[in-house]
C-alpha cells in the first residue's frame, strides 16, 4: 500500500476525494463520512496568509487519508466494506503513534471494535452529529418585519458577510485578511451562490448566513451558518433555516447534516430547538499505551 498525496495539486484530484464521500453517503449506515461540502469549503476557505499543514492522500483501492500534521490528527474515509486499518496504520506511520484518529461515529460499533483490536482506545467527544428530515409539511417563519431572506448578492456584499461572520464566530482574525479570505472562496471553483442565504436586516446589514451543500445521496449539510450577536433571539437564525430547508427540498434533498463542537452549547440549543436531532457523537481514537 503506498498513497498518492493528491492535494493540494489540482482540481480534478480534489473531485475524486468528493466522489469517495458521495460514496460513502449514499451507501448509508453508521459510518461517518465528512460531507463534500464540508470538504469544499475547508479547502477553498482555508486561511489565506498561512500554509494550511493539512494534506489529502488517496489510495484508490480502499478510500483517502486526511493528514493535519499541525493537530497531529488522522482521518480515513474509505470507499463501503473497505477496512479503515490499513490507511489508520499507514498514517500512523507518517505523524507518529501519538496522532489522534478522528471522525468516529459513537454508534459504529463495528468501526469501534476493529480499533479496539488494533491497540486503540477512546480518546474524548469531539462534537456531536445532528440531523432532520426535510418534510413537505415543514412551515416557514418569517422574521421580525423588515428583514429580507435571500442569497447573498454578490462580492458587493462580502463584506458584510465577512462582518457578520467575523462577529458570529468571535473571530481574531484581521479584517482585511478575513475578507480577503472570503473572496477567495466566492471565486473558487466549488461556491454556488444560490447557496450562501442570508438574513438581512432593514438597513442591510446581515444579520444571519449559512452556506449549504446538496449532495447526490440527497443528504444536505450546512456548513457554516451563523447569527451576528446583536440580532440574537430575534427569530433571525431560525428563519434562515427554515428558509433553507424550502431551497434544499425543492433541490430534492431529504435529509439534512450539521456539524458543531461540544463546548458550542448555544449552537448545540439552536439545532435542537430547530428541529434537528442528536444522532451520534464524533469521538477521538489514540493507541494504546504499550
Amino acid at each position: 500500500m503506498n498513497p498518492v498525496q493528491v492535494w493540494p495539486q489540482n482540481t480534478s484530484d480534489f473531485q475524486r476525494l468528493r466522489t469517495i464521500l458521495s460514496m460513502i453517503l449514499d451507501h448509508g449506515g453508521p459510518r461517518y463520512a465528512i460531507h463534500p461540502g464540508d470538504l469544499a469549503f475547508w479547502v477553498f476557505h482555508s486561511h489565506p496568509q498561512i500554509d494550511d499543514p493539512v494534506t489529502y492522500w488517496l489510495d484508490a483501492e480502499r478510500g483517502f487519508v486526511i493528514l493535519d500534521a499541525h493537530e497531529q490528527q488522522i482521518a480515513v474515509f474509505c470507499i463501503p466494506h473497505q477496512s479503515p486499518i490499513p490507511l489508520l496504520e499507514w498514517a500512523s506511520e507518517q505523524l507518529g503513534p501519538d496522532a489522534r484518529f478522528w471522525y468516529v461515529s459513537s454508534e459504529d460499533e463495528a468501526l469501534v471494535t476493529d480499533l479496539e483490536k488494533a491497540g486503540y482506545r477512546d480518546a474524548g467527544i469531539d462534537g456531536p452529529i445532528f440531523t432532520c428530515g426535510l418534510t413537505a409539511n415543514d412551515v416557514s417563519r418569517r422574521p421580525h418585519a423588515g428583514f429580507t431572506l435571500r442569497a447573498l448578492a454578490g462580492e458587493e456584499e462580502a463584506d458584510a458577510r465577512r462582518h457578520a461572520s467575523h462577529a458570529a464566530f468571535k473571530s481574531t482574525m484581521d479584517p482585511a485578511q478575513h475578507l480577503e479570505r472570503y473572496l477567495r472562496f466566492m471565486r473558487s471553483p466549488v461556491y454556488e451562490a444560490e447557496r450562501d442565504l442570508v438574513a438581512v436586516a432593514p438597513d442591510g446589514t446581515i444579520a444571519s448566513f449559512m452556506i449549504w451543500w446538496p449532495d447526490p445521496s440527497g443528504i444536505a449539510q450546512i456548513e457554516p451558518m451563523g447569527t451576528d450577536p446583536a440580532f440574537h433571539r430575534r427569530g433571525v437564525g431560525r428563519a434562515l433555516m427554515e428558509f433553507a430547508f424550502s431551497r434544499m427540498r425543492e433541490a430534492g434533498m431529504t435529509e439534512v447534516r450539521v456539524i458543531t463542537d461540544e463546548y458550542r452549547q448555544d449552537a448545540v440549543a439552536f439545532y435542537s430547538a430547530v428541529g434537528f436531532t442528536r444522532v451520534a457523537d464524533l469521538r477521538f481514537w489514540r493507541r494504546s499505551a504499550t
